[in-house]
């Protein structure tokens, strides 16, 4: 099974992340997965780059706020052969 080597965190706000703004977070990281953990309203659009970039995504609850939008992004995703999931909270 692969290990988790490293963790890079893109953020507007915090002053101690890699990354400051997300596009050069894309271009840069050679991260194979990416979290999107924004306001609703931004989550199709980060994971449609994300994926765009070859990334595997999983976003926030709810993760799309329009199901046009959540089955354009199953199909890139699945065209791409990447993982496109919804985070989900168990307990």
């Amino acid at each position: 099974m692969p290990e988790i080597t490293g963790i890079e965190v893109a953020s507007r706000t915090a002053s101690d992340a890699a990354f400051s703004d997300y596009d050069r977070a894309l271009a840069a990281s050679d991260a194979e997965l990416v979290y999107v953990s924004l306001v609703n309203s931004e989550h199709g659009r980060w994971a449609e780059r994300a994926l765009e970039a070859g990334r595997h995504v999983i976003v926030d609850k709810p993760a799309f706020l329009e199901f046009e939008q959540a089955e354009r992004l199953v199909e890139l995703s699945r065209s791409r052969s990447l993982c496109l999931a919804e985070a989900t909270v168990y307990t």
